[in-house]
């Protein structure tokens, strides 16, 4: 790790979709630093074409903890569309036997599940390998946003 890489170091950013992917990451954030796998209880995954998640009471939400720079994290909220796509939020994240606050995006609009596109979903399982992050969440999200794709089709 280069010593100007942590004399830039602002925040701890907790990534569960498109920036689980170290080469997407370091594209985007060049300061940035894995830092491991870390997880968010009584959340989960969803898709709405993208990855957001939602309080789900037992559940625990997967994903990467960063550091990044406050240049990395201006490059994110340009990305993520920030505050009209997605909105910033803190939350305590579980890191190894540590909990910590860390910035993380939502979906500002809460529309119906639907599944990602098959690029998008080869990036996040891409990452999910990089980040060592359990591939399940990934497809126990799918399979929930097919079925109310599934349930929105029939009952049109």
């Amino acid at each position: 790790m280069k010593i100007d890489k942590i004399n830039t170091i602002r925040s701890l950013y907790f990534a569960y979709g498109m920036n689980t992917n170290h080469d997407e990451m370091s594209k985007r954030c060049p300061d940035s630093i894995f830092l491991g796998p870390a997880k968010i209880v009584n959340h989960k995954l969803t898709f709405q074409r993208v990855a957001d998640y939602a309080e789900h009471k037992g559940s625990i939400l997967l994903g990467a903890l960063w550091l990044i720079s406050s240049n990395d994290e201006r490059s994110l909220d340009r990305l993520e569309g920030y505050p009209n796509f997605y909105d910033k939020s803190f939350m305590e994240v579980s890191f190894g036997d540590r909990n910590m606050n860390a910035m993380l995006y939502q979906k500002v609009e809460r529309n119906n599940f639907s599944i990602p596109s098959s690029y998008y979903e080869n990036c996040l399982r891409t990452g999910y390998k990089q980040s060592n992050i359990k591939i399940d969440q990934i497809n126990l999200a799918i399979d929930h946003a097919r079925g109310c794709e599934d349930a929105n089709a029939y009952s049109r």
